[in-house]
């Protein structure tokens, strides 16, 4: 239970900040919030940089809850997974108290998120179930429920959740193109890592690669943000940027968004005819994206070469013709000599 004790921050470590974090958002979210209990919780908020972090990072697997709990069977859980859940429980309650009345459907709500929560934070630890799913070089058109449109690219992954208010697509793995039914009572929301795209009906091109997810903007008007934008806090709104048609931005996972730019002779989605281009892009995105659809991968030798810039643009089918202009071009040699990947090192 919070006590007045975690109103001396001399001694706090991030451990007992994080569980007071939990213990505040429990107390929040479980009903009948009294005045004293605002009052203790505006308190403890003001106190540092630590508290309203930790409250934060609670708040995150909260949200995380509304997109991935309906994906969650305790039942089917591996053991492994349910008594980490339970461990994460143990540690947001200090009293058994928080078993009985409002906050024992907040328990429950926990259980399934500390099973889900990393599923849009953490990319290398998605837990999600693919929906849609396509193989190397494979480009395919699925229609959802609503009627939206999505253009999976290759090697990519979505999953997605419907529900009376809202309509959800969590992009896994790749890039996808969407061109989304309108319904204005149905806002729809593409998640990628920690960015969330939010439109009611427009066209727009979704990509996770090299750390970054990149939307860019073919139709209408979408708004891209972090995912605790969601919540209605001062600075959280400046997480935000609208883009029009002609708009992109490249957003990095636990940064800001930064301001959108124009695309330059680039249009959103050109990859569903088989094309690639890139205007002033690190070759590790090109990488990346390449590797989908490539018989062989390409693998980049040292990490001082992945910043390097280009501006290209090539056929999908054309890969081995792109890598020979990219020897003449730039400071890189491709070594194909092995029967692994092929291997792009910097010129000595």
């Amino acid at each position: 239970m919070i006590t007045e004790r975690h109103m001396s921050k001399g001694s706090e470590t991030s451990e007992d900040v994080a569980g007071q974090a939990r213990e505040w958002l429990v107390r929040l979210h479980a009903g009948d919030l009294s005045a004293e209990t605002r009052e203790g919780f505006e308190a403890w908020i003001a106190q540092s940089t630590a508290h309203r972090t930790a409250f934060r990072e609670a708040e995150q697997i909260w949200r995380d809850f509304d997109y991935v709990a309906r994906k969650a069977d305790l039942t089917a859980a591996e053991p492994s997974i349910f008594e980490r859940a339970m461990a994460w429980l143990q540690a947001a309650f200090a009293r058994p108290a928080y078993a009985f009345g409002g906050a024992a459907a907040t328990i429950a709500m926990f259980a399934l998120v500390a099973i889900n929560a990393t599923n849009l934070r953490a990319p290398d630890q998605i837990a999600l179930t693919p929906d849609f799913a396509t193989a190397i070089a494979e480009i395919r058109e699925i229609t959802l429920e609503d009627g939206t449109i999505v253009t999976l690219g290759a090697k990519s992954e979505i999953a997605a959740a419907f529900s009376g208010d809202a309509r959800r697509v969590t992009l896994l793995t790749g890039e996808a193109f969407f061109d989304v039914a309108k319904d204005a009572s149905r806002p729809f929301y593409v998640a990628a890592d920690d960015t969330v795209v939010r439109v009611v009906g427009t066209k727009f091109d979704v990509k996770r690669s090299a750390g970054q997810v990149h939307v860019a903007v073919l139709e209408g008007v979408v708004e891209v943000m972090k995912d605790e934008a969601l919540t209605s806090t001062a600075d959280s709104q400046a997480q935000k940027q609208v883009l029009t048609a002609g708009l992109q931005v490249s957003v990095e996972r636990r940064q800001s968004v930064p301001t959108a730019s124009p695309l330059e002779n680039i249009e959103p989605g050109a990859w569903r005819d088989g094309r690639l281009a890139y205007d002033n892009v690190r070759l590790k995105v090109i990488v990346d994206d390449v590797n989908r659809y490539a018989e062989r991968p390409l693998r980049i030798a040292s990490s001082d070469l992945e910043d390097l810039r280009l501006t290209t643009a090539f056929r999908t089918s054309e890969i081995p013709q792109m890598l020979e202009v990219l020897e003449v071009v730039q400071p890189i040699e491709v070594d194909d000599s092995g029967a692994g990947p092929i291997v792009l090192r910097r010129k000595s």
